[in-house]
């Protein structure tokens, strides 16, 4: 009996753009990454008030050429800290909810 010998090509996410801004009473961290054929867009939202604060990962769809939310994490679960736009921020604020959405995405498409 012949063995069938499969080869696994390993996927990592290119990073295509991140932006951080900062608006009247909120911080946003944009990601923009393709992950093999994928092209996924990370959003992590920093407001003043806890439960206006959001993290998300939408895919894009070629056909219909717009952006599909694929997870999202809800506010009482996030690790980005509330009311950023009021101290010292960089990107390293956002990091454990970007690696979360990350890691997500990578299982949901896989």
């Amino acid at each position: 009996m012949a063995t069938k010998v499969t080869t696994v090509k390993k996927v990592t996410m290119k990073k295509i753009e991140s932006t951080i801004s900062k608006g009247r009473h909120g911080v946003t961290l944009k990601e923009f990454v393709k992950y093999g054929d994928e092209k996924l867009r990370f959003n992590i939202y920093s407001d003043s008030y806890d439960f206006q604060c959001k993290a998300s990962v939408s895919i894009y769809n070629k056909n219909d050429k717009k952006w599909n939310n694929l997870y999202s994490i809800l506010p009482a679960d996030m690790s980005t800290s509330s009311k950023l736009s009021y101290r010292q921020y960089s990107e390293r604020d956002f990091t454990t909810d970007l690696n979360r959405l990350k890691k997500m995405a990578k299982a949901i498409i896989d």
